[in-house]
Order: C-alpha cells, then sequence, then structure tokens
C-alpha cells in the first residue's frame, strides 16, 4: 500500500467535495471528478483501498462528494460498492439518503440517467 498514493486519492476527493459545494452546475465541477476517476484508474493496485475509500463515501459526506460515487462507478462498475449503496438503500430511513443510494446503484446501467449531464460520458464510452 502506498501511502502517498492514498494520501493524494484523500486530496483529490476532498478537492471534488469542495468544488461540488462551492460550484453550481455539473459543467463547473465535472473537472474535478474527472481527475479522481482518472487518478484511480492510473493506480489499479491500489484498487481494494480505493473500493473502501468509496464505500466509506457512502457514510461520510467529509470523505467526498456524492456525486463522485455514481460519476466514478457509472465506469469501474465495483460490485462490492454497489453492493454496499444497496444495503444502506434498504436500511435508509432518510429520503435524502434513499434519494443518493438509489443515484448510486442507477449509475451501475449502461442507461444511467445522469450520465448525459457529464460531457465525459458524451457520445463515447469508457469500458
Amino acid at each position: 500500500m502506498n501511502s502517498e498514493t492514498l494520501k493524494q486519492f484523500e486530496i483529490l476527493c476532498l478537492a471534488a467535495k469542495q468544488a461540488c459545494d462551492q460550484l453550481g452546475s455539473a459543467t463547473e465541477f465535472e473537472p474535478f471528478l474527472v481527475r479522481v476517476l482518472t487518478y484511480v484508474k492510473a493506480h489499479p493496485s491500489l484498487n481494494g483501498n480505493f473500493r473502501t475509500a468509496f464505500i466509506q463515501m457512502l457514510d461520510n459526506p467529509q470523505k467526498g462528494p456524492w456525486e463522485l460515487i455514481p460519476f466514478c462507478m457509472h465506469e469501474l462498475r465495483w460490485p462490492e460498492v454497489e453492493a454496499a449503496a444497496r444495503v444502506r438503500l434498504m436500511s435508509a430511513s432518510d429520503w435524502r439518503e434513499k434519494t443518493i443510494m438509489a443515484a448510486v446503484i442507477d449509475a451501475f446501467s449502461d442507461k444511467w440517467g445522469d450520465a448525459d449531464l457529464y460531457s465525459y460520458y458524451s457520445g463515447h464510452s469508457h469500458e
């Protein structure tokens, strides 16, 4: 496990969170999401650590923006993250949490409804 690589991942996630919190539209914060996804893809040996981090984000919005999870999972399709979102969806009582978990689960579909919000997913596949 490369702690510097994981620390850089955390920094990128926090920058994405700040962008999502402060910028008004997906077009404005999308570059921050792309940076995280690109970074994850560049370090496949740490995928187990990244999976854990995305699952932790489901429970702790301080670790990264919820928008980052479906954005990355649409391409990565990690079943552990989808399973974790399904468990949280079933046990959630807060409608906001249910909405977020449903959005995460939807991202695992080829017909993800929010894909058109992002130019990264417009018109071509990254599978």
